[in-house]
């Protein structure tokens, strides 16, 4: 029976991961840099081979150090930087850069929003419990679907960076109920 839990963190800008044992305790970690791209003024993006290859380093680096292979690790858990929103197609490929809950893009598009319903804001957390930011899953895919429909209509699946990587992993689309509960707004 495997012994050991493998735990990967893709933060915003250092993708780590770390083995422990059953009681917890770290045996080894690993961290691999993660470069945001900033394309234009407000701007954050993710390159998704690169964030790949950095939790594929993580994860390497961890085993590595821990003296393990994939065949001594019993289950893995995975976050990542919530919200945001990375296409992908139905072969699994990213149609274009990830976009990383700090980007800007789309306040304009929200300040249009508030301004035609001063409720706005209030309304998505009365109906959710969710607080509206420009980050925001459903801000990003109206702004994407305005300004690159091409993509928009390629895609298969939309997700979140953790979800990206889980997909990559796995081979299976899926999200947990806790990324999927900070998608607030209608696109």
């Amino acid at each position: 029976m495997s012994r050991f839990l493998l735990g990967i963190d893709a933060g915003s800008t250092m993708t780590k991961a770390a083995v422990f044992d059953r009681s917890g305790r770290e045996i080894a970690s690993s961290g691999h840099r993660v470069v945001i791209q900033r394309p234009q003024p407000g701007w954050c993006e993710v390159d998704p081979f690169a964030a790949w290859e950095a939790a594929m380093a993580a994860i390497r680096g961890a085993l590595d150090r821990a003296g393990l292979t994939g065949d001594d690790i019993a289950a893995v858990g995975l976050s990542a930087a919530m919200v945001g929103i990375w296409l992908v197609d139905a072969e699994g490929n990213a149609l274009r850069p990830g976009v990383n809950w700090e980007d800007s893009r789309t306040q304009a598009m929200l300040d249009e929003k508030l301004a035609a319903d001063p409720a706005f804001y209030s309304a998505i957390f009365q109906s959710d419990g969710c607080v509206m930011q420009q980050g925001c899953t459903l801000p990003l895919f109206a702004w994407l679907r305005d300004h690159e429909p091409d993509i928009v209509e390629r895609a298969a699946h939309v997700f979140s960076y953790k979800d990206f990587l889980r997909m990559k992993l796995t081979g299976r689309a899926g999200a947990d109920r806790t990324e999927a509960a900070v998608a607030p707004g209608d696109a």
